[in-house]
């Protein structure tokens, strides 16, 4: 738009004779700038690339490169501020340097401001087993920051394929790599300290080692499966934590993904035909095995009581007969059956004193208690023997004829 006044003056104007009259108001041409996005490896345009520009120093907005990677704008004369503001991915590093340039009215071409950018580091972060190292591991947990404290931190997580792709971490500055969870491995604890470089890639692994397992195998002292005993298990370290399992009815139990260390292994619950083994495992747990134990419990012994006639042999039923342990303590009370025996099941192994305390008629009470010492896996028998009670048969006779009298007469019987 042309801002000059212009004037004309018109004489003696006959349109017959004479031309019309004519006034010519030159315009300059608006001049153009033209914005370019290159890449600095092979000279491609880059498409989609965001800038700001301002000219004398009031901003027309943002602009956004084309398919061409160009930016084209019909301004006004002044002096232009162009600065990069955002890409379209995360392929390339943005050029943080700003420019400047002057425009007149009258420019025939456009000027032009190119701006190169740098493709950015590929770098790829890849967690795997260190026991086998074709096994990648997802959703490993790890943080990201710079070490002058401008980025960061940022948490990321490893995908399906066990990378993490950090194309949009700050270059040319320290960045430490810290990993923070690992299901079910050991977190690799020591800090890596990398920098990226523009056009460079990087890998970096991080191996891990899987936590270690204890699995534990629980039987009785005749060589069966054992279920239905508790263990506490406890880092010794750690001892305010304990973890307690029951075996299956296999009599195994597994504590998986533990942490490396000495643990302390320890029975606190059996079942009521065993005896409690009292004693503390310790087992050291190493990152990457898994470790495995056997434990027994002695079984406890049954107590057999057996009656019998003293004379005849045959058994006697419904004798009843107290158990007590050696500090007096009663432990059972028991009552023989047809075959003349009573059990007395699961005593821990101790003295213990056998009272026979009722009988039936017509038997004599057994005066003496027994004794028998109790020992693990085997069962204890106490024998009694009872006599019929004696019968006193008073015959009254003649003296003469030794014939029975049978006219009453009364005896007085002394015991």
């Amino acid at each position: 738009l042309s801002d000059k006044e212009y004037s004309i003056y018109i004489d003696s104007y006959n349109p017959a004779t004479t031309d019309d009259p004519r006034l010519v108001v030159p315009n300059e041409s608006r001049p153009q700038l033209r914005i370019i996005k290159v890449d600095r490896s092979d000279g491609h345009r880059l498409k989609g690339y965001t800038f700001e520009v301002w000219r004398d120093t009031v901003s027309l907005g943002d602009f956004v490169t084309d398919d061409n990677g160009e930016i084209l704008i019909h301004a006004e004369p002044g002096t232009y501020l162009v600065k990069e503001k955002a890409a379209a991915d995360h392929s390339h590093i943005i050029d943080p340097n700003p420019q400047q340039i002057k425009l007149a009215a009258g420019d025939k071409t456009p000027r032009e401001l190119v701006f190169y950018n740098d493709v950015r580091p590929g770098m790829h972060l890849v967690k795997l087993d260190s026991s086998d190292l074709k096994t990648v591991i997802p959703n490993a947990r790890f943080k990201f920051e710079t070490t002058d404290g401008s980025w960061g931190p940022q948490e990321r997580r490893t995908q399906a394929d066990g990378t993490i792709d950090l194309t949009d971490m700050p270059v040319n500055t320290a960045l430490v790599v810290t990993e923070l969870e690992c299901a079910g491995y050991v977190v690799d604890d020591a800090q890596r300290i990398i920098q990226l470089k523009p056009g460079q890639n990087f890998e970096l692994v991080f191996t891990n080692r899987k936590q270690p397992s204890l699995k534990l195998t629980k039987k009785s002292s005749d060589g069966s499966v054992l279920p239905g005993v508790t263990y506490s298990l406890t880092k010794i370290e750690d001892g305010a934590r304990s973890l307690e399992r029951t075996p299956s009815t296999a009599g195994e139990v597994t504590w998986e993904n533990l942490q490396p260390g000495l643990y302390s292994l320890k029975e606190t619950v059996t079942d009521v035909r065993h005896i409690l083994d009292p004693r503390e495992y310790h087992i050291e747990l190493v990152a990457g095995q898994n470790s495995t134990i056997v434990l027994s419990n002695d079984v406890r012994p049954n107590l057999i009581i057996h009656k019998k006639d003293a004379v005849s042999g045959a058994p006697i039923k419904d004798c009843v007969y107290l158990v007590k342990s050696a500090d007096g303590r009663t432990l059972a009370e028991a009552k023989t059956d047809e075959t003349g025996t009573a059990v007395v099941r699961n005593l821990l192994p101790q003295v213990v004193e056998v009272i026979e305390t009722s009988v039936p008629e017509p038997y004599l009470l057994a005066k003496q208690s027994k004794l028998r010492t109790l020992f693990p896996n085997q069962d204890a028998d106490v024998y009694f023997e009872d006599y019929v009670k004696p019968t006193i048969v008073v015959r009254k006779i003649n003296s003469v004829t030794d014939e029975l009298i049978e006219t009453p007469a009364k005896f007085h019987v002394v015991y």
